[in-house]
């Protein structure tokens, strides 16, 4: 998948560093909540990791795609 693509990739924008980890953490909240909607289990394993950013809008996409997995009888790492 797209995602399973993205994070197998460094991401990188070329923009500044104040706004590359804004982007950065905006395209990871955005592939968490993919996760949910997807429930592979290769994707799921990212969902730690995910978890635990520093970016509280990361956090807030990976707890939702765990309850979007979980609500679905979906096996959690």
């Amino acid at each position: 998948t797209v995602v399973l693509e993205y994070f197998g990739t460094t991401p990188t924008t070329g923009v500044g560093a104040k706004h590359e980890k804004q982007i950065i953490d905006m395209r990871n909240a955005i592939a968490a909540l993919a996760i949910g909607q997807i429930a592979d289990a290769k994707l799921t394993e990212y969902l730690p990791k995910l978890l635990k950013s520093d970016s509280p809008a990361v956090r807030l996409a990976a707890s939702k795609s765990v309850f979007i997995l979980a609500a679905g009888g979906q096996k959690l790492p």
